[in-house]
């Protein structure tokens, strides 16, 4: 899979019923979603008059700034928003930053987040990250209300940052603390039949690799789980003095003496097709790939693996999924440029909760 160098940032931690005449609460599953045990989708409402439980289900799901229809701080081109994806227990927060590195520009920010109620009604969400070893309330979101039109969803709502963008380590000269609408994206089509028997069901949700091995095509392996960050802070120099993110009289031994050395890595899956794939230090993200996802045969079998907007993906097969453990495998190759010859491998990911 192919690596993007993003700025990421986590902190894992991993209806009721009411007079029928208020529009906020659902008092019912929405039909739907009635072949489907993922979160309802569809659900509308002002958040200031529901419950905690009833609001994650409300602001559930990808919301793209970027739509013709949202009003995102695009307008100004130095810092601005892309999406926030909620999930039932955490974030996905997308920024463009023209004060970063041409190729670092995309960001994400990655989190949980809070319900704050007064009388057993969200009066705001708190969203957390985790930066530096330390937990960061980064903002408050109020005013949030949710309404389906014509079969889109939009979303209406005021982001007001409580700490400086810079002190989470993302350059942003401008003020992002304003009233935002956004609209749905859709969600997968497995969606609406993900009942709990599918492999669309059971793969959505956080996972920590436990075993990874990389087999050639003569079956020699060439790594394996142990091994896998020996030497992550000198592949990273390579790396990024290659890529030309570190000038060519960077120390050495200074930046290995300030390089942050991995301990987990963490898959994360939502029902909207995106995927983050997360090497920790503990709590706090050190480096990320993100994309898209999707299946590519009934069976749900079959994934491709990506980043938006562009052809090439990935091809992977899920070998076997079940509550505690997920495995897949993906096909790669390379080139050897000592040799002229392509290289053929297999790649094995085993997860577990």
């Amino acid at each position: 899979m192919k690596k993007i160098s993003i700025i990421l940032f986590a902190m894992f931690i991993i209806a009721c019923s009411s007079d029928s005449n208020d529009s906020s609460v659902e008092t019912a599953e929405d039909p739907r979603m009635a072949s489907s045990a993922i979160t309802n989708i569809y659900a509308t409402g002002k958040v200031a008059e529901q419950s905690a439980e009833q609001a994650k289900k409300t602001i559930f799901g990808k919301w793209d700034l970027g739509s013709s229809s949202s009003q995102s701080g695009r307008e100004n081109v130095n810092c601005s928003f892309s999406y926030i994806e909620f999930t039932e227990e955490d974030y996905l927060m997308g920024l463009y930053s023209s004060e970063m590195p041409e190729d670092q520009q995309n960001i994400v920010v990655y989190g949980t987040f809070d319900m704050i109620e007064v009388n057993q009604k969200v009066t705001s969400i708190k969203l957390k990250t985790f930066y530096e070893g330390q937990s960061v309330d980064i903002a408050s979101v109020t005013g949030i209300e949710v309404k389906e039109v014509n079969g889109a969803l939009d979303i209406s709502f005021n982001f007001n940052f409580t700490t400086s963008m810079e002190n989470i380590g993302v350059p942003c000269g401008n003020d992002l603390s304003k009233d935002y609408a956004a609209e749905k994206e859709a969600a997968m089509d497995a969606t609406l039949t993900a009942d709990i028997t599918t492999n669309h069901y059971k793969v959505v949700g956080n996972w920590t690799l436990s075993d990874i091995s990389e087999i050639d095509q003569d079956g020699q392996v060439s790594q394996d789980f142990a091994d896998m960050f020996t030497n992550y802070c000198e592949d990273k120099f390579e790396d990024d003095f290659n890529d030309g993110i570190i000038s060519t009289n960077a120390d050495y031994e200074e930046f290995l003496k300030d390089c942050k050395v991995p301990n987990k890595s963490v898959l994360k899956l939502t029902t909207f097709g995106s995927y983050v794939f997360m090497d920790l230090k503990d709590d706090e993200i050190i480096e990320a790939e993100i994309g898209v996802w999707s299946w590519t045969d009934d069976s749900q079998t079959k994934i491709t693996v990506g980043q938006p907007g562009e052809d090439q993906a990935t091809t992977g097969t899920l070998v076997s999924v079940t509550e505690s453990q997920l495995i897949f495998t993906f096909d790669e190759m390379d080139y050897d440029y000592d040799t002229g010859q392509i290289i053929q491998y297999q790649i094995t990911y085993t997860f577990t909760k």
